[in-house]
């Protein structure tokens, strides 16, 4: 009741609250909120929505959250998705975890990248992580989802880190073991005229 001597009590206007009883004005309603007419209190933007403005009176007023960001429950402004998620469409509460397999190495994104070769992508892996030293990638699958999945370097051949496949020891050196991940220089004496072998030869006489 804004006068003394009123017979009744008016409802807040839209966009307008006051939760405590006894008072002589109305409140602005706060920005994440919205407040009908009457309202006692107020009442945030869905999951979804947000508002950086006050004095909203109805759901529909709250913008959309934007590609690429997420709005929970009363947000003032949206929350681009970090790296490792993405939020494909308007609207949304939260963001997704790129699938095992994929990526996504910068914020505010709509899309997960397919994880690179050679590499592998665990569940919402914000970048790829290269197979070890002495592994490569396992040419049988599409795309890779642990580290488990890369396959060790066959003898004879030096897998670097993040090797897509193995590379074959060059003349003059060899792998005698599998899970090399440099070929060694046969020593003095001794000569490897052949690639991809695991074993030097005497030098003849």
């Amino acid at each position: 009741a804004p006068d003394a001597r009123s017979a009744e009590c008016t409802p807040c206007g839209a966009g307008t609250y006051q939760g405590e009883p006894g008072q002589t004005t109305c409140e602005t309603c706060p920005a994440g909120s919205v407040c009908p007419a009457g309202s006692s209190a107020a009442l945030p933007c869905d999951a979804g929505g947000y508002s950086s403005s006050e004095g909203l009176s109805s759901q529909s007023q709250c913008t959309p959250c934007p590609e690429g960001s997420s709005c929970s429950t009363g947000s003032i402004e949206p929350a681009p998705c970090s790296p490792g998620t993405v939020a494909p469409s308007e609207g949304s509460p939260t963001c997704t975890k790129c699938a095992a397999g994929t990526y996504q190495d910068e914020p505010g994104k709509t899309a997960c990248e397919s994880c690179d070769d050679g590499s592998y992508c665990v569940e919402g892996a914000a970048a790829p992580l290269p197979c070890g030293a002495g592994t490569y990638q396992n040419a049988s699958l599409t795309v890779m989802t642990s580290k488990e999945q890369c396959i060790a370097c066959p003898e004879g051949s030096s897998c670097s880190t993040g090797a897509a496949e193995p590379s074959a020891c060059s003349p003059g050196s060899v792998a005698p073991d599998a899970r090399s991940a440099e070929c060694t220089a046969c020593d003095a004496g001794t000569y490897q005229g052949q690639p991809g072998q695991t074993a030097c030869e005497t030098c003849p006489a």
